[in-house]
Parts: structure tokens; C-alpha cells; sequence
């Protein structure tokens, strides 16, 4: 048992050490916009960018940055939405959501541009290392489907005998007792009397 100063922990003691481990603190959680933490990556960096003027206030105004976090609500009742758990649920503010989907957009046209300067100047070598990769990669794919197959097989394996262990064993079948068929006697027919004999 953990003692504390050679003495043993009292109520009191462990009471004060959880409400300081659990206590809430200003910190607020943070939230991802397109996979990026809002809180350390996208507010300096569009706090920056207000800064030197490349964003003005009307595209990302001082309260989108000043409070990212807005409650989730109702779009009727206009209620606070919770989530299973009980916790509240909340949402990047819409116009720094904007501004972070601006910049993935742009983000994915200069790559799709870089990729079409490849594309267009050195079309015979950007071809050759996609036949490369496709070989190199070939092995690892083949593999990959068998072993894919394999599991299909054994999971389907064991949800039949899943399947058949969950259903309930058979009764066996009562047996009707057969009505028996009078047995009927024959009666062997008596012989024939024998003809007296004829007088000679």
C-alpha cells in the first residue's frame, strides 16, 4: 500500500489528490481541421497570416480566430447537441473551417500542378518508375490477396460453426407407436373325406 510520509494515506488526503488530478483547467481540447490541430498549427498560422495582411478581416474575422470553438446546436430547437458520452459536442467557427478548406484546395491543385510539370517534361521517365514501382509492388499484392482469401475462408468458417453452435440442439423425434394389424388365422381347410370303397 502507498504511504505517504511513512504514513498511511487518510480519505481526506486521497480525496484532495483526485479532485487535483481531475480538477478542470482553462485548456481547452483541441480540435482538428482536415486532420491539422486547430490550437497549435492552423491559429498561428492564420494569425500570422491576418499579421502581415494576407487574410483581411472580412474573409477571417478576429472572433473566428479569438474563439475557434463553437458549440454544436440543433439546426430546429437550436440546442446544445452532447454527444453519447455525455460531453458537448463542438465545431471549428465556420469561417476559420472556410479558410482551412481554401487552403486544401489549393494545397491539392499545387500538387495535381507539380505532378502535370512531371507528367508533361519527362513523360518517358515518369512512365518507366510506375512500371518500376508496379513490378516492385506486384509480390507484395499477390500476397496480400491470398492472404485476404485465407482470412475470408477462416472467418467464414467460424461464423458457420458459430451458427451452429448457437442453434439450439434438436429433440429427438417422438416415436409414434405403430398400430399393429389384427393377425389373422387361416384356417386349414379339412381334408376331403376319402370315397367308400366299392363293393366288388
Amino acid at each position: 500500500m502507498t504511504t505517504n510520509n511513512g504514513s498511511k494515506p487518510t480519505v481526506s488526503s486521497v480525496k484532495a489528490s483526485f479532485q487535483a488530478m481531475l480538477a478542470p483547467t482553462s485548456t481547452a481540447v483541441s480540435r482538428k481541421a482536415w486532420g491539422i490541430d486547430v490550437s497549435t498549427i492552423w491559429l498561428p498560422y492564420f494569425t500570422a497570416a491576418r499579421t502581415i495582411g494576407a487574410v483581411d478581416e472580412g474573409e477571417l474575422p478576429d472572433a473566428a480566430l479569438g474563439a475557434p470553438f463553437r458549440l454544436r446546436r440543433d439546426k430546429d430547437t437550436n440546442e446544445v447537441k452532447f454527444s453519447q458520452s455525455g460531453r458537448p459536442m463542438f465545431a471549428v467557427a465556420p469561417e476559420l473551417n472556410g479558410m482551412v478548406n481554401r487552403a486544401r484546395d489549393n494545397y491539392i491543385a499545387g500538387l495535381l500542378m507539380q505532378t502535370r510539370a512531371v507528367m508533361d517534361e519527362s513523360g518517358e521517365a515518369y512512365s518507366a518508375q510506375v512500371e518500376r514501382q508496379q513490378k516492385a509492388g506486384q509480390p507484395i499484392n499477390d500476397k496480400e490477396g491470398f492472404d485476404l482469401e485465407l482470412a475470408e475462408l477462416a472467418r467464414a468458417e467460424a461464423a458457420h460453426l458459430a451458427a451452429e453452435d448457437a442453434q439450439p440442439a434438436a429433440a429427438p423425434k417422438a416415436r409414434t407407436p405403430r398400430a399393429k394389424k389384427p393377425r389373422t388365422v387361416q384356417a386349414t381347410p379339412a381334408p376331403a373325406p376319402e370315397a367308400p370303397p366299392v363293393a366288388a
